[in-house]
């Protein structure tokens, strides 16, 4: 009977070192996730600042979509041949790399520029499966390896739940508009906000109190009470001539 993978007795620090390097590769890929799932924090912004149109946005998202389904067929060859760290470290480094200058992209506000970008990112993002895949198919047994893919599953799927809730969180406590939340190795990528030229709030209610205090002024000048003489100075009093 053959000696399955889980039979085996595996050498002193074995299982250490291969749960070290599981969690780095979960966690590396989890930050795949904070720069995938980023762009719903900050698609409405941009829209609104750069006036696109749904169309226009929708072409930017599916770009990103079209890009990284084929990178997973093209980028699962290249992997065979580059090794599985150097296809995450490729991958990570290309997401890294796009996210900063997508958010650079905004001083000039070109579609055809958000779309590029946001395609290239797609098509990075597409080694990090492969190699992920590869790299731990040499760690663990067949017997192992759906335990260890479902626990790998929900920890990637921490990336989606971090850029949902801390890049909500930092969008509401930063200066700048974030648009991508925290990318790998957890690097923030915010876009800058353009200097607006609409009136600031306190400039329009200084236009609106305006009219009010000169009614207030108005109101406030002084009136003739009925059955009254109004008061005057002595130098306008009339003086009765001599006879």
């Amino acid at each position: 009977m053959p000696t399955t993978f889980t039979q085996r007795k595996f050498p002193p620090g074995f299982r250490a070192r291969r749960g070290l390097n599981w969690g780095v590769v979960g966690l590396m890929y989890t930050s795949y996730y904070l720069c995938r799932y980023n762009l719903p924090l900050a698609n409405k912004a941009i829209a609104d600042e750069f006036h696109f149109s749904k169309s226009d946005m929708s072409s930017i998202i599916s770009a990103q979509l079209l890009a990284y389904a084929i990178g997973q067929i093209v980028n699962g060859l290249l992997t065979d041949r580059f090794g599985g760290k150097r296809a995450m470290l490729i991958g990570a480094a290309g997401t890294v790399t796009m996210n900063l200058l997508f958010g650079a992209s905004s001083f000039w506000g070109f579609l055809w520029l958000f779309v590029v970008l946001r395609s290239i990112d797609g098509y990075v993002q597409a080694f990090g499966a492969p190699g992920f895949i590869k790299i731990n198919a040499a760690w663990f047994g067949q017997t192992e390896r759906g335990t260890f893919a479902g626990i790998f599953g929900f920890m990637i799927n921490l990336g989606r739940l971090g850029i949902n809730y801390f890049g909500a969180m930092s969008a509401l406590t930063t200066p700048t508009r974030v648009t991508s939340g925290m990318s790998s190795p957890f690097v923030t990528r915010l876009v800058p906000t353009r200097t607006s030229r609409r009136p600031s709030v306190n400039a329009s209610i200084r236009r609106s109190a305006a009219p009010l205090r000169s009614t207030t002024s108005r109101s406030r000048r002084p009136t003739r009470r009925p059955g009254k003489r109004p008061r005057t100075s002595r130098s306008t009093r009339s003086v009765p001539a001599p006879r």
